[in-house]
């Protein structure tokens, strides 16, 4: 269930009638937390770590660039309300104005983010409306169709993640991060990224702009395939069994017939 749990052949009564047989993990040791945007494209500015020391080893820097990921202290390695600040003003929006600039857009951004209270409240001590940035929190406990990245990236990370080699020459810290990154970093393809966000119908497509061409991203709710309520077949047994249908699925049976 644990994707840093390693892989263990358990001996059970030839009877025991369960799935699964759980094992006790001894967690007590010190962790590393990642923060990470993702946008349809890959990663969306450098992540942090956040994590219990107070200093890295300088061996980590032999293998990833000092800046390729930011890393800070916090005291128990998770991410806190001045570490997200941190990140959000230093690595985040940075990325957001080179975009911006690249594409000589000033409009609208979105980010899709997590209720976790500390980043709403280091996003409430920053002037938003100025950086023409809207924030669109998820429902806690959201189902994780719902969740674009669930989808079609974490659990890829989390298969990277468990097939990562423990390299005894570093330290334990060391190999945490490297792990994560690497993990992060292979399934964070363009291919991953961009079916994740599809599958729960954020697509783009091309519009002529004032004769020039761009890329326009919008919502389709008629192509949630990974949402089982969205899906016609679900639709159509409700419908069967004379059971009400929510305004979004009356709305996607409709279309769907036309």
């Amino acid at each position: 269930a644990w994707a840093d749990a390693q892989v263990k052949t358990l001996i059970v009564p030839a009877g025991y009638p369960y799935e699964y047989a759980p094992y006790p993990v001894n967690r007590s040791w010190k962790r590393a937390s990642a923060l990470v945007a993702i946008n349809p494209l890959g990663m969306a500015g450098i992540p942090q770590f956040a994590v219990p020391r107070e200093n890295l080893d300088s061996e980590i820097y032999q293998i990833l660039h000092k800046s390729s990921f930011e890393a800070v202290h916090t005291k128990k390695g998770y991410v806190t309300t001045s570490s997200f600040k941190h990140w959000f003003e230093n690595s985040f929006l940075p990325f957001l104005h080179k975009l911006r600039t690249e594409h000589n857009y000033d409009g609208p951004a979105v980010m899709i983010m997590d209720n976790y209270d500390p980043h709403l409240l280091a996003l409430s001590q920053i002037n938003l409306q100025n950086e023409n940035l809207i924030i669109h929190p998820l429902v806690a406990h959201t189902s994780e169709q719902c969740q674009p990245l669930d989808i079609g990236v974490f659990s890829i990370t989390k298969q990277f993640d468990s097939n990562y080699h423990v390299n005894t020459s570093l330290s334990k810290q060391t190999n945490q991060i490297i792990k994560i990154y690497h993990s992060l970093s292979q399934a964070c393809s363009t291919k991953n990224c961009a079916s994740a966000f599809r599958a729960i119908g954020i697509r783009t497509k091309f519009e002529n702009v004032n004769g020039v061409e761009r890329e326009v991203v919008y919502l389709d709710i008629t192509k949630c395939i990974k949402i089982r309520g969205y899906q016609i077949s679900h639709i159509q047994q409700l419908i069967e069994n004379n059971m009400p249908l929510t305004p979004n699925q009356q709305f996607i049976w409709q279309n769907q017939k036309l």
